[in-house]
């Protein structure tokens, strides 16, 4: 049985709300088993929107990181495949099953780029719109492990997690490492209007220096680990991306090295 592991924001009235709903209606959908695990910080009326499905709802104090959200679902369910994933995705019908078939034959998963569709300009397009990943799933061979590593260099808030996340999976895997599932089951995602884009850029960008400063002690043990800061990197570590698609990825993490090299000259 696959875990979902989440954090729902308060339902309050509004649209915020339909873009939730629209990700458990998804959850409702699925075609295999699965277990919805929530973990709250305090926020409201949440129990009664999960009405219907398998779920279990932890309140837990601190403030919200989604190293929390992901640790504590490993410790409730330490033998299973666990996604932890944005309630912003809509998921399609068959998403658990193939990730609980993909998952025995790799150790962590995605589906990258967003509801892509069409030309390559169109997907490549979809790509600079969406760099970021919502969803990244973990077999149960390396959970443990991931939750050591989560709990060691934990997150606040968002900036840095699908890096934190990917690089974590991918030191703790074996030889089977990550996979995209794009080309199987595509996710859609919406943009959530809880906070007006300059803020919400501004709250990101703060965030992602906090958790940089959390992580530094993983990155001066490991100089070259430095490389995972680029989410162009992050993205280049699953299996079964489309060519197009990873050469421009690479393309964007040369210009990232040079640009780099450049400021400090």
């Amino acid at each position: 049985m696959l875990v979902f592991a989440c954090s729902f924001r308060s339902f309050l009235g509004g649209s915020n709300d339909a873009i939730q709903r629209a990700f458990i209606d998804s959850l409702r959908n699925q075609s295999s088993p699965y277990h919805l695990i929530a973990v709250q910080f305090g926020e409201s009326n949440v129990e009664c929107e999960l009405k219907g499905i398998r779920h279990s709802l932890v309140n837990i104090d601190g403030p919200w990181g989604h190293s929390k959200v992901l640790s504590t679902a490993i410790s409730i369910f330490p033998n299973h495949n666990i996604v932890h994933t944005s309630v912003d995705v809509v998921l399609p019908e068959e998403f658990s099953r193939v990730v609980g078939e993909v998952l025995v034959d790799y150790d962590f998963c995605t589906s990258w780029p967003y509801s892509t569709q069409g030309s390559i300009e169109s997907k490549l397009s979809m790509a600079r719109n969406s760099l970021c990943l919502d969803l990244i799933g973990f077999s149960s061979r390396i959970t443990g492990k991931v939750q050591n590593l989560a709990n060691s260099y934990p997150n606040i808030g968002w900036g840095l997690t699908e890096h934190l996340f990917v690089n974590f999976a991918f030191y703790s895997a074996g030889k089977k490492k990550g996979v995209n599932l794009n080309e199987s089951v595509q996710i859609s995602r919406h943009l959530t209007p809880h906070l007006e884009l300059d803020e919400q850029n501004f709250k990101l960008r703060d965030q992602w220096r906090k958790n940089k400063a959390r992580w530094e002690p993983w990155l001066s043990v490991y100089p070259h680990r430095r490389a995972w800061i680029s989410i162009f990197w992050v993205l280049l570590k699953f299996k079964r991306t489309p060519l197009f698609l990873r050469v421009w990825l690479f393309a964007g993490f040369v210009k990232q090295v040079i640009l780099k090299l450049m400021t400090r000259n």
